[in-house]
């Protein structure tokens, strides 16, 4: 289960977590969206509009 927290803050702790640590953030990220929660694609997009 994925703990309920405002979006805000989880848009928060990700975007600071992907400085030292893009795996598990990518995996969070990953993890929300698996479960039809898209509101962290706008980070996703920010630390990956490289790697095409």
């Amino acid at each position: 289960m994925t703990p309920v927290f405002e979006k805000e803050n989880i848009e928060t702790l990700i975007d600071r977590i992907h400085d030292f640590d893009s795996q598990s953030a990518d995996e969070i990220i990953e993890t929300y969206a698996r479960r039809g929660q898209h509101f962290l694609r706008n980070i996703w997009d920010k630390h990956h509009k490289n790697d095409d």
